[in-house]
């Protein structure tokens, strides 16, 4: 979080502009810096769904699944799932101008996660 913060002072926007002097806006290196916060997004998502995959194999080595069946697991493939539709829901979502929560919700609800 701390680094996205710093990454977005440093490109600056369209009103604020960057803490380093000299750094147009919208010039190559302000693109740069865009690609490198989705790259470092991308491989924050892969470093946790592995994460997740982790511990479910544990969980499931030891046994550990005998909750209610009505428990919302996470499974490895549930996980992939949801890193796919997030960044599916990201990308719409800024582009479009919908809100992501109008694209993940009916994905939530299909994979068995209980409604409030």
């Amino acid at each position: 979080m701390i680094a996205f913060v710093v990454l977005s002072l440093i490109k600056g926007g369209a009103d604020t502009p960057s803490i380093i002097p000299d750094l147009p806006y919208c010039d190559y290196a302000y693109w740069g810096i865009n690609a490198g916060m989705v790259v470092t997004c991308f491989a924050i998502s892969i470093c946790l769904t592995s994460l997740i995959k982790k511990n479910f194999k544990e969980k499931k080595r030891l046994n550990m699944f005998e909750g209610d069946k009505k428990d919302f697991i996470i499974t490895p493939k549930i996980a992939t799932k949801l890193m796919i539709v997030s960044m599916v829901a990201g990308i719409l979502a800024t582009m479009v101008g919908i809100g992501g929560g109008l694209v993940v919700l009916p994905i939530l609800l299909s994979i068995g996660v209980p409604a409030l």
